[in-house]
């Protein structure tokens, strides 16, 4: 056997004095963190698909907007150039958005809520 400096060292090594080890996890504690892991990806995922669909649902809207103040005859109807958007186009956008787009951020951002409900409270007292 080859000769070692530490060879004759025979003593113990020295422990980390007053330190807590964290408990040892078991088979099941580590099979409970990996599959809230994997949920927690999947809610992340969902969410994504959510706000894609919210978003695609909006912008296909809001096409659908355009292609009616562009047209010749619903620009007749409404006394609007054709085939040119205006500032009609922008107000329309702007009244049907508004609503669902406070409810959005009211429900994901609980201070905008808050103060949308205190906002509004004295008039919902009004009407009762």
């Amino acid at each position: 056997m080859p000769h070692s400096r530490l060879s004759g060292f025979r003593g113990a090594m020295p422990q980390n004095q007053g330190v807590s080890s964290a408990p040892k996890q078991t088979k099941a504690d580590r099979r409970a963190e990996a599959r809230a892991a994997q949920l927690a990806t999947f809610k992340k995922k969902q969410a994504a698909e959510k706000r894609n669909r919210f978003v695609v649902l909006g912008l296909r809207i809001i096409q659908v907007f355009a292609q009616m103040d562009r047209d010749p005859l619903m620009s007749r109807l409404s006394e609007t150039s054709p085939n040119r958007l205006g500032l009609n186009f922008v107000y329309r956008m702007l009244s049907y958005g508004a609503l669902p787009l406070l409810t959005l951020l009211a429900s994901l951002v609980p201070d905008i809520g808050n103060f949308l409900q205190s906002w509004l409270q004295p008039a919902l007292q009004s009407l009762k």
